[in-house]
């Protein structure tokens, strides 16, 4: 009979170290597929901060465009009125209204 209890403390023993081994693979899995999840968000979020950042740089220079164009238009304005006539002759279907202003009369092929 004392042959019969040692087996089944060994063998009780056995069970216990390999559920003890089991939680302790159980809990290593959870802390690893804890840790994949924090860096899929760090991830995650430093695609969406890099997102922002391209973004913003766009827009900005999207802006920087649209200040050039005026600034080009303004400055043809102002080569337009410095010689005293507009970049267009205004005309109906039926021609000029009223006289056009255009620039000093010069004789041609002199």
């Amino acid at each position: 009979m004392p042959a019969i209890s040692t087996v089944v403390l060994l063998t009780l023993a056995l069970g216990a170290a390999t559920a003890a081994t089991s939680h302790q693979a159980k809990t290593q899995k959870k802390a690893e597929h804890k840790q994949e999840r924090l860096l899929t968000s760090q991830l995650a979020e430093q695609e969406e901060s890099r997102k922002k950042q391209e973004d913003k740089e766009a827009a900005d220079e999207a802006q920087v465009s649209a200040n050039l164009a005026r600034d080009r238009q303004r400055l043809r304005g102002r080569r337009a009125g410095a010689s005293n006539r507009s970049g267009t002759i205004a005309t109906s279907p039926v021609g000029v209204v009223g006289s056009p202003t255009t620039g000093q009369k010069t004789v041609l092929g002199l």
